[in-house]
């Protein structure tokens, strides 16, 4: 038990540290997205995938609601699954069990809209305005023991304005839930296709 324990830990300290880097290299500039046509409905699975153990391990009820229809991006399809993916396990991790993680996709005029909504702890007022900050958390209770140390959020933010998106953040307040809400432009593709045609 001791060793499974060690274990656990040694990855959760590894995983930690490749966040670190991670955020260091994007805000430092470092970091080059490697853009390629993607289906948005491939990048949502594979963060599903990725999210599932946690949230079947609380018990979550998960619902999806895709109303895209296929839609493309020209996007880095790793780091745009990271970024669903760290909104999925941030859910999860803030929502108690049996509570439910919901996504919804839309396509508009000009964006694709992600959203990820959930019926768990909720955000404080005075954390809401900063928790896309490196560090960021709110303060330790039993309900956010899974919670890391606020990195998974800030790197989110910097991934997600690198693909010319936005990210945000709502909630009425301490047990209300929270809502996220990605925004990527949907016309990628064309203004990559019109850059190099044929």
């Amino acid at each position: 038990q001791a060793s499974e324990i060690i274990d656990r830990q040694a990855i959760h300290m590894g995983n930690l540290v490749e966040d670190l880097m991670d955020v260091s290299r994007v805000t430092r500039g470092l970091t080059a997205l490697k853009h390629r046509r993607v289906r948005l409905q491939d990048i949502v699975a594979a963060a599903v995938e990725q999210t599932m153990p946690l949230m079947t391990r609380r018990g979550h009820r998960f619902s999806l609601a895709d109303r895209t229809d296929g839609v493309e991006l020209w996007a880095d399809p790793s780091r745009l699954t990271q970024i669903l993916s760290n909104l999925l396990n941030n859910a999860a991790k803030y929502t108690p069990p049996q509570g439910t993680v919901a996504l919804e996709i839309e396509a508009h005029a000009s964006t694709v809209l992600l959203r990820v909504r959930d019926n768990g702890i909720g955000i404080e007022p005075e954390l809401l305005s900063r928790v896309f900050e490196l560090f960021a958390q709110a303060e330790s209770t039993p309900e956010r023991h899974e919670g890391g140390l606020g990195i998974g959020l800030a790197l989110a933010r910097s991934l997600t304005r690198l693909h010319g998106g936005t990210l945000s953040a709502f909630s009425a307040g301490v047990g209300e839930g929270s809502t996220f809400e990605l925004r990527l432009p949907n016309d990628l593709v064309a203004m990559r296709d019109e850059d190099h045609p044929g």
